[in-house]
């Protein structure tokens, strides 16, 4: 074989083997990417199934939990109409007994002293006599709600309108309250829901309890990490609010029954 025809044949198959090689490499990288991409794919679903279970468990828990106190704070004001310095002071109408008063308060700071309770205050409200018993003192209406437990969410008028309202028992969205001892001079004293318990038998008093958002009812998660809801008797029984920063966690969420999506929101309802 001559020299002249033998450089070409090495040339062409080196050409071929660096063909070869190449779509090799390219192979390898193809197949490396591949299993890179379906890895990460199925990683990343399989980390959002488990977000929205630990979200839904969570969730369940959390108004689980808030349930159960609502409804052990609902029976325990339910038993303080039985009390009876609190039928005495309803017995006396407008007049206001100071001593039974003065009995009835240490009966409602027993109460809120409970560490279990997780309560800020509780406080008794008397139509006739315009007059509001609380964990610490007993005061005309107009200077409890204006003054020492001032919101603006829940003034005076609101606290009024309860009389006429046919709802027996209801939960409200939490808000600031405060003691206002002087214009402009807000004190702080906790962020609580209000919650709300009237009896048939006795029309003109009601009662209401404050329900410290800060304080982590059992099962609950810390304050920082929940959202909550409304109860009221015309709409649904209760409104669970779950708010997340990547909606997309709680897309399993939305096929469930009972559960509508506003914005950012999803609407729990039972």
């Amino acid at each position: 074989m001559s020299l002249s025809n033998l450089v070409p044949k090495i040339r062409t198959t080196t050409n071929s083997l660096f063909i070869r090689l190449f779509a090799s490499f390219l192979i390898v990288i193809v197949i490396l990417v591949s299993f890179t991409y379906f890895s990460l794919s199925y990683s990343k679903n399989k980390v959002r199934d488990e977000v929205i279970r630990y979200n839904t468990l969570n969730l369940k828990a959390t108004t689980d939990s808030y349930e159960k106190e609502f409804e052990l704070v609902k029976n325990l004001l339910l038993n303080l109409y039985f009390n009876e310095n609190v039928q005495l002071m309803y017995a006396d109408g407008r007049s206001v007994n100071y001593e039974i008063a003065d009995k009835t308060v240490k009966d409602i700071r027993q109460i809120t002293t409970n560490p279990r309770l997780y309560l800020n205050n509780v406080i008794i409200y008397y139509k006739k006599a315009s007059l509001v018993l609380d964990a610490s003192s007993f005061t005309q209406d107009s200077i409890f709600f204006n003054k020492f437990y001032s919101s603006k969410e829940y003034p005076l008028a609101f606290w009024q309108g309860q009389f006429q309202s046919d709802e027996h028992f209801r939960v409200y969205a939490p808000s600031n309250f405060y003691d206002i001892p002087f214009v402009n001079d807000y004190n702080l004293l906790g962020r609580a829901f209000p919650v709300v318990v009237k009896n048939n038998w006795a029309p003109d008093f009601y009662m209401a309890a404050f329900l410290d958002v800060k304080k982590n009812v059992p099962g609950v998660p810390p304050v920082h990490q929940r959202q909550f809801f409304h109860t009221g008797r015309g709409r649904p029984r209760a409104v669970r609010l779950l708010r997340g920063r990547h909606p997309r966690d709680a897309a399993g969420l939305r096929q469930r029954e009972g559960v509508r999506q506003e914005g950012q929101q999803l609407l729990f309802l039972p």
